[in-house]
């Protein structure tokens, strides 16, 4: 086949314009064309991410500001060191960010060949079901995210006030976001997930 000058400059024009456009386009994945590859490759479950970012970093909020009894009478502890104010900001950031985490559709919601906690209790939903109920109403689970980082940014703004009061108060925010989602995905079937 012969191309005039006119007509192989349109082709190459044509080409490099494709390439360029594609330039910053992952590769689609086997057997899904026209789907764009991920670059997030989530290696943690769900459940994982609970267990090693959510409660340990909510606990360390909830427990920063307390009183305790003792033989000496009541003890109270307030973050008074910039070295505790610190890691209570970097707790409210790995709790704010579990959430980004947790919002990614591909991930497991337990390890392959795990279970959900508490799974041998009536009324709590399986990974299955769990998986299914997000997938059907992603906009309810997005919301249930945003409300606890939201509660938790109320922790953040506390800390960097340095305002043990506000820190304090925010932990019920805290507490309320996370029983609305745990009462929506894993135990809605439950007495404590029917409660008004």
């Amino acid at each position: 086949m012969h191309l005039n000058s006119r007509a192989l400059i349109l082709l190459v024009a044509t080409l490099a314009a494709g390439l360029a456009a594609n330039a910053g386009t992952p590769a689609a994945p086997s057997g899904k064309p026209g789907v764009p590859a991920s670059p997030v490759r989530p290696v943690a479950s769900f459940q994982e991410i609970m267990l090693a970012e959510v409660i340990p970093a909510s606990t360390v909020l909830w427990n920063a500001v307390s009183t305790q009894s003792s033989a000496d009478g009541l003890v109270e502890h307030r973050p008074t060191t910039d070295e505790e104010w610190l890691n209570l900001r970097h707790q409210a950031l790995i709790l704010i960010e579990a959430g980004n985490l947790l919002l990614d559709k591909h991930r497991l919601i337990v390890a392959r060949g795990g279970q959900v906690k508490d799974a041998e209790q009536p009324g709590i939903l399986g990974p299955v079901q769990i998986r299914q109920k997000m997938d059907a109403d992603p906009a309810t689970l997005a919301r249930l995210i945003h409300a606890l980082q939201d509660a938790t940014h109320k922790a953040l703004d506390a800390i960097e006030a340095k305002n043990a009061d506000a820190l304090s108060d925010s932990g019920s925010d805290i507490d309320e976001a996370c029983e609305a989602c745990h009462k929506t995905y894993w135990y809605p079937d439950t007495a404590q997930g029917r409660k008004p």
